[in-house]
């Protein structure tokens, strides 16, 4: 949805500005996508697909 990709625009530009570390922002996006299941997580392993 809309709002979604303008919260991970905006984690983005923080990480790119340096405000946000990518560990930070990893979590964040989790948080901004309500993804709690940890198979879904961006920031879990790169092996598993994100859906």
């Amino acid at each position: 949805n809309e709002i979604s990709k303008e919260k991970v625009q905006t984690i983005f530009d923080q990480v790119e500005a340096g405000t946000l570390t990518k560990e930070e922002a990893m979590k964040q996006l989790d948080e901004a996508l309500g993804l709690k299941d940890d198979k879904n997580k961006v920031s879990g392993p790169a092996s598993k697909p994100v859906k």
